[in-house]
This record gives C-alpha cells, sequence and structure tokens, in this order.
C-alpha cells in the first residue's frame, strides 16, 4: 500500500511540473499594434519563438532576392516569474520582449518603439510545422504579385 501511495505521489508531481511550462514549446506570434510607429515594423509581422530548457531561439521571415526564408537568431536566454517570461534579442538591434504567459500577449520594446503581438502556443514539431507552412503561404503570396513581371 505504501508503494503504491509513493508511486502515486511521484506520478503527480512528474505530472505538474511541466503544467505552463515553455520547455519545447513554441510560440508564433502576430504583430497587432505598435506605440511609435504606423505599422509593424517587419516585412512580414509574424515571428516565431521556440524554447529549450536553457534558451528560446527567434524564427523570423525575409526575402532575399526573390525567395522567402526563414532567419534564426542566435540562443536566448530567458527568465520566468509565476505569470511572464522574459528574454531579449541582440541580433541587428535589441529588443526586451515579456510574455504574459496567461493572456499570451508579446511586448516587444526598445528606446524607440513597442511592438504588442498576439501569440498562439504549439509543441515543439507542431511549431516547426506551422513555421513551415507560413513560409510557404508568403512565398506563394510573393509569387503570385511577381506573376506579371517580365523579368
Amino acid at each position: 500500500m505504501k508503494t503504491l501511495i509513493l508511486i502515486t505521489v511521484i506520478f503527480l508531481l512528474q505530472s505538474f511540473s511541466s503544467i505552463g511550462s515553455p520547455i519545447d514549446k513554441g510560440l508564433i506570434c502576430k504583430c497587432i499594434e505598435t506605440e511609435q510607429l504606423k505599422s509593424c515594423p517587419f516585412i512580414y509581422d509574424v515571428e516565431g519563438f521556440l524554447f529549450t530548457d536553457n534558451d528560446a531561439t527567434l524564427s523570423y521571415f525575409e526575402r532575399v532576392k526573390d525567395n522567402i526564408k526563414i532567419t534564426k537568431s542566435n540562443s536566448l536566454k530567458y527568465s520566468t516569474t509565476d505569470n511572464k517570461i522574459f528574454w531579449s534579442t541582440v541580433d541587428g538591434f535589441i529588443l526586451h520582449y515579456e510574455l504574459n504567459r496567461k493572456s499570451l500577449i508579446l511586448e516587444g520594446k526598445n528606446p524607440y518603439y513597442t511592438i504588442i503581438s498576439e501569440c498562439v502556443i504549439y509543441s515543439k514539431q507542431d511549431y516547426l510545422n506551422e513555421i513551415e507552412k507560413l513560409k510557404n503561404k508568403f512565398q506563394t503570396d510573393y509569387n503570385l504579385k511577381r506573376k506579371k513581371n517580365k523579368i
């Protein structure tokens, strides 16, 4: 009987330890508002973040000549509180991120502007699939815009 109770307690502790954890989760965030700017400062108003045990990786979309590509940041260290996750990017420009863990509203701030995004959370594999789908959608949309070009 003691063994059964011990196994049950261990199982419960293991199960609850991953509730609300960012580890092996991905966020895809769409810019919905900016302060100090007329529109979102990116060509594509979507960015993604994949969290691991120790860090996060930012993925964003760029057009290189006529091809859409996914660009990934260096590893970003993050910290957590009971209701927020914080991290910063330094690739090209500094942006400090603050994610509300309940509403999944992400604020990206630097001294010049604030970007507010709504995020959707995915498992790691679903995130990777969704990022690839978005890249393909952006490529298809861009190809349609170029369809009647002569060169």
